[in-house]
C-alpha cells in the first residue's frame, strides 16, 4: 500500500464529497452520488467479486487508485481509525488490511465520483456516477437483488443495528439507497 499517497486533507476532503454522517445509521452518500445500491448478505470485508467489479469501474472513471478506511462507530476509540491509499494495480492488497473484517469501513474515489460503506449489519452500499455504477450493473448482474432478502432478515433479526422495533430507521435507510416509495413497498415485504 502506498502511503506516500495519502494525505489527510485530500482524504478528508473527498470523503465530504462522497459521505455524510446519518446517526445512528451511519455513513450514507451525499447527493453527489446519484446512483446507489444494497449490498446484502456481506461481511465488512467485500468480497473478490465486487472487488474486480470495481476495479473495472474504477478503469471507467480514470481512477489511479481508491481510499480505504475504518470508521470510529459502536464504541471503538479513535485510535482504531486508520486511512490506506491502495493502487489499482495493487488492489489485492484489500484483502490484507486485518481491520476491514472487524469494524465498519468505506472505500471511496479520490475523485469523489463513487463510495462503498460497509456496515456490521452484514449490509453495505455502494454507490457512483452513472458511469461507475453502469460498468457495475454489467459486472454484478444481480447487484440490485438483495432489497427482499435483506428486508426478510432484518425483520428475523430484531437484535441487528437497523432491525425489529427501529423500523423508521429501516424506511430511512433503504429510502437513501431506493427512493421513498419503494423503500415504503420494501419494508411491507412479509
Amino acid at each position: 500500500m502506498k502511503n506516500s499517497e495519502f494525505t489527510q486533507a485530500g482524504f478528508e476532503s473527498t470523503f465530504e464529497k462522497v459521505f455524510i454522517l446519518n446517526e445512528p445509521i451511519g455513513y450514507l452518500f451525499t447527493s453527489s452520488i446519484p446512483k446507489r445500491a444494497l449490498i446484502f448478505p456481506t461481511l465488512t470485508m467485500l468480497t473478490e467479486n465486487y472487488m474486480l467489479a470495481i476495479m473495472k469501474a474504477l478503469i471507467a472513471v480514470h481512477d489511479e487508485g481508491f481510499y480505504v478506511s475504518t470508521l470510529p462507530r459502536w464504541g471503538f476509540p479513535d485510535v482504531c481509525v486508520r486511512h490506506w491509499y491502495i493502487q489499482k494495480e495493487n488492489w489485492r492488497e484489500y484483502f490484507n488490511i486485518g481491520w476491514l473484517g472487524v469494524a465498519e469501513n468505506v472505500m471511496l474515489s479520490p475523485s469523489g465520483l463513487w463510495g462503498v460503506s460497509m456496515f456490521l449489519d452484514e449490509s453495505g452500499i455502494i454507490g457512483g456516477s452513472d458511469d461507475f455504477m453502469d460498468v457495475l450493473e454489467v459486472e454484478l448482474p444481480n447487484l440490485n437483488n438483495s432489497a427482499i432478502e435483506y428486508v426478510k432478515h432484518i425483520k428475523r433479526q430484531p437484535t441487528y443495528f437497523r432491525g425489529g422495533e427501529l423500523e423508521s430507521l429501516n424506511v430511512v435507510f433503504l429510502s437513501h439507497i431506493f427512493g421513498d416509495e419503494y423503500a415504503k413497498v420494501l419494508m411491507e415485504t412479509k
